[in-house]
């Protein structure tokens, strides 16, 4: 497992692995196919948008009781555009009610992410087809246009006014 299996109690790994196995539950009821890895309690998508490939890996965390929702857009940073991509994914964020987006300045990634702590319940198939939902859409939806930036396909504010309309 990923995390030190010495600090984690029997009750906390199977709920971990039944938090797990209701993610994957909610993943066939909405007919997606993916990759469960058991073993690091971790299970990837991929899926085409409404304009490019969306990578998606849940992860759930035992010893911290929390699952982890992470998608990576299929492209990179150059050095000279981090500082205004930043400042960009800035303004995403403070339009978005969850998760977020995270720029890797060492990489030039971009990530979006959403955690979510099961401590004290119990976490339904339905509440991870809306996380999942809510995460594809909200990828979707900017993915493009980010791209489009740092390929010098728009200035950061045509950006701007792309996301405001």
């Amino acid at each position: 497992m990923s995390e030190n299996n010495a600090n984690i109690s029997e009750e906390k790994a199977k709920l971990a692995d039944t938090v797990l196995r209701l993610i994957g539950e909610a993943l066939d009821d909405i007919g997606l196919k993916y990759d469960k890895d058991a073993e690091h309690r971790r299970i990837d998508i991929q899926f085409v948008g409404n304009d490019i490939p969306i990578f998606v890996r849940f992860s759930v965390n035992a010893l911290l009781e929390n699952t982890a929702l992470y998608s990576t857009l299929p492209f990179t940073v150059p050095e000279e555009k981090v500082l205004e991509t930043a400042y960009l994914l800035n303004h995403i964020n403070n339009r978005i009610l969850d998760g977020s987006f995270e720029l890797n300045i060492n990489e030039g990634t971009v990530t979006f992410r959403i955690n979510n702590s099961y401590v004290g319940c119990m976490i339904s198939k339905e509440s991870f087809d809306v996380l999942f939902r809510k995460a594809a859409d909200t990828v979707d939806k900017f993915n493009e246009k980010l791209k489009a930036f740092v390929e010098d396909e728009m200035t950061a504010d045509q950006f701007l006014q792309a996301i405001e309309a």
